[in-house]
């Protein structure tokens, strides 16, 4: 028969002694490496857990960190030039200015923001000149950049060694500042774009804006002061609007006193223009008092007597006045 334990009632002397009967301290024993059995799973266990939770959450932060990017990439994939519908409008509205041009080896390329596409074309040796001159030219409202190409290539191909590259900035349907680049956008897609052929600030650039091109070619001037890649800028008969939103920021000082230092200015009218205080001569005189202003150095002021808008291309010795002033 199995001996019973004591009753609480007993001494402790009693209770000491039957805590040393073998039965009783088997029992202890037993109870002990239970307790100190449970107490190394609970451990072990809440350890396989944090280690499973750091091992998520490093899983997480892959996964994240590779759909970042997998993003950047998607955002910096150029689309085929053959996809943007403006381009597709260039090539039914001007096809035979476009077939001009790809004949002359002008080649067609989507901008850095996949947006619009440009127009470059190379004379023949070019690459080999040092520094490279080039023309970066803005056309008119309603215009294509093959319509730019037509206007110089006659002149360029002649005698200058200039490249030329045209930026479609207007997008082929409306007539709302929506409907073309702004400054700040062109200034962006230009300096991406003169990046990647390998221009630096040591090679002769150019940049031209007609009519509408010129009204804009304030801002983005002032917008690449900072960048220093233009040493000229044309001004092709198309004011200094003092109330155009980009041009304020020249009045009020966000570009410093005379963000026009640094630049060499042409300046073109007519004396015909039909539009005498936008883009004729009254407009331009106008414009070159406040483009001094803000420091620049206008090196060149052609006024035609018998010029209309467009006659600074139409009229050759126009243009070549300005080309035969920057090469000397």
């Amino acid at each position: 028969m199995p001996e019973q334990p004591a009753p609480l009632s007993q001494s402790p002397k009693d209770l000491i002694s039957i805590f040393k009967k073998p039965t009783v301290l088997a029992a202890v024993g037993v109870l002990l490496i239970a307790i100190v059995a449970a107490g190394v799973y609970i451990l072990s266990h809440k350890t396989n857990r944090n280690t499973v939770q750091t091992n998520n959450t490093s899983q997480t932060a892959t996964a994240t960190k590779s759909a970042v990017q997998t993003s950047k990439q998607a955002t910096t994939t150029t689309v085929d030039i053959s996809s943007l519908g403006i381009y597709q409008r260039m090539l039914s509205s001007d096809s035979q200015n476009y077939q001009n041009a790809s004949a002359a080896g002008a080649s067609f390329s989507v901008t850095s923001d996949n947006k619009s596409f440009w127009l470059y074309w190379k004379p023949q040796n070019w690459s080999n000149s040092s520094p490279k001159k080039l023309i970066i030219s803005l056309g008119g409202h309603d215009g294509y950049a093959s319509q730019d190409f037509a206007a110089w290539y006659p002149i360029l191909s002649e005698k200058y060694d200039f490249a030329l590259t045209s930026l479609q900035w207007w997008f082929g349907q409306g007539e709302t500042s929506s409907d073309y680049y702004t400054p700040a956008e062109m200034n962006k897609v230009i300096n991406s774009f003169l990046a990647s052929q390998g221009f630096t600030q040591t090679d002769l650039i150019v940049f031209e804006g007609y009519s509408r091109g010129s009204a804009n070619s304030y801002s983005i001037a002032a917008l690449n002061s900072s960048s220093k890649y233009f040493d000229y800028v044309i001004s092709n008969a198309g004011r200094f609007a003092n109330d155009y939103s980009p041009n304020k920021d020249i009045l009020n000082g966000t570009f410093g006193t005379t963000p026009f230092a640094n630049y060499k200015w042409i300046l073109y009218c007519g004396e015909k223009d039909p539009e005498p205080d936008i883009n004729g001569c009254q407009a331009m005189e106008s414009t070159k008092t406040t483009i001094e202003k803000y420091g620049a150095s206008v090196v060149l002021f052609i006024k035609d007597p018998k010029g209309l808008h467009g006659s600074f291309m139409t009229t050759p010795t126009n243009a070549k006045q300005a080309l035969d002033l920057i090469l000397k």
